[in-house]
Parts: C-alpha cells; sequence; structure tokens
C-alpha cells in the first residue's frame, strides 16, 4: 500500500495556476493528505467565493485527508534543523 502523501501550498497553488506537473503529481497519488494550515493558507489566498469554492471542492472530490497540527507537532518541527545545519 502507498504511503500517504502531505501536500503543501506550493503544489496546489501551481495545480491552480494550471501546471500541469503538479496536477499530474496530485493526480497518481493513491491516499492524500494535507494540513489544516495549507487548507487555511489556500482559503485565505482565495480571491472570491469562486475561487474558494473551487478550492474547498477539489479537497473533496479528490479525496484529501485533511491532518490537524497539534501544538507538539509544531513545536517539533520548529525544532528541527534546517537543511543548511543552522
Amino acid at each position: 500500500m502507498e504511503a500517504l502523501k502531505v501536500l503543501d501550498t506550493d503544489v496546489f497553488i501551481d495545480h491552480f495556476r494550471g501546471l500541469v506537473v503538479a496536477t499530474a503529481y496530485i493526480q497518481s497519488l493513491v491516499q492524500r493528505a494535507t494540513t489544516d494550515v495549507t487548507v487555511m493558507e489556500l482559503d485565505k489566498g482565495a480571491m472570491n467565493r469562486e475561487q474558494l469554492t473551487t478550492i474547498e471542492r477539489f479537497l473533496v472530490r479528490h479525496h484529501v485527508t485533511r491532518l490537524p497540527v497539534a501544538a507538539a507537532t509544531s513545536q517539533r518541527a520548529v525544532a528541527l534543523p534546517t537543511p543548511m545545519g543552522f
């Protein structure tokens, strides 16, 4: 079984801007997820009600699981070293 893939905001933005490779990537996944933070970012970035509806429908139609972000998880993520090592 394929591992759950957690998609970040930039992948969705690329899809909604019509970048075919982003759309193909999302559609190639068997299990898709994103965090509540990403959904909030997408919602806040919507320019109008139509875009907001498009985002919401896309997440439902493509069975994107929404993962909550707990305080402990956020704190652990902040504490991780950066790729640059600082």
